[in-house]
């Protein structure tokens, strides 16, 4: 008869690595989402850049941000979507939840796409803010769709108020990507706490069977802790 699989490889908690499974495809979700809108706000621009762009209501002038700015934004939403896929996908199919190496490449991965994920969302917002005061400048009104609005009709396009209706949703799910991200990232360095945690008790010599039964700090198991005495009673 074949031994039990040692404790630090069985799943201690199936419903946290479902909640992490679920966290982690919203991180997907998100991301293809900000994708999608930055692509459409591009292509609407004719493949330019229009965060941190100067166009002045007043003077009808025209200086597009840099096209780094955008692509970083458009390439950290796809990049970190496809690592929060494989991240799922893998502990989906393979066994290697509580596999040190694991651990530590879920928490590398999850750290770098919070990163990631912030400095794209301050740069979006910060974007959309510095575009919005330009076209603000020399109008006679104090809201950006308006202003926006009245640029399009006086160039006779409709660029700018799609752009800041996009902006408006690339923002929020921006830093929502953000969010999940950062939630992703807390749950994997609480599993790395319980992994830890796991395999001292299966590295922990055997247990007498006269010894005194605690709880541990985590997840409701029991474990037998031998007592010794002292000899010198």
């Amino acid at each position: 008869m074949s031994n039990p699989a040692p404790l630090s490889h069985r799943m201690a908690c199936p419903h946290f690595a479902k909640v992490l499974g679920v966290v982690q495809a919203l991180c997907v979700v998100c991301g293809i989402i900000v994708a999608c809108i930055l692509t459409i706000s591009r292509n609407d621009a004719g493949q330019r850049c229009l965060l941190f762009g100067n166009f002045n209501l007043d003077s009808q002038s025209q200086v597009y941000g840099s096209d780094s700015v955008c692509s970083y934004c458009l390439y950290q939403a796809l990049v970190t979507s496809a690592a929060a896929l494989l991240l799922m996908l893998v502990s989906c199919i393979a066994s290697v939840h509580y596999e040190v190496w694991w651990q530590s490449a879920q928490m590398v991965v999850c750290l770098l796409g919070c990163l990631a994920s912030l400095v794209a969302a301050v740069t979006l917002t910060t974007g959309y803010q510095d575009w919005c005061k330009h076209l603000l400048e020399g109008g006679s009104t104090d809201s950006c769709e308006a202003a926006a609005s009245e640029y399009d009709t006086s160039s006779g396009h409709s660029v700018m108020l799609v752009f800041f209706r996009n902006m408006q949703a690339a923002q929020s799910f921006g830093w929502v990507l953000f969010l999940v991200w950062a939630l992703t990232t807390s749950m994997v360095t609480v599993q790395c706490f319980v992994v830890s945690r796991k395999r001292e008790y299966d590295l922990a010599p055997p247990e007498s069977e006269g010894g005194d039964e605690r709880r541990p700090l985590i997840w409701g198991e029991r474990r037998r802790l031998q007592i010794v005495q002292d000899p010198t009673e």
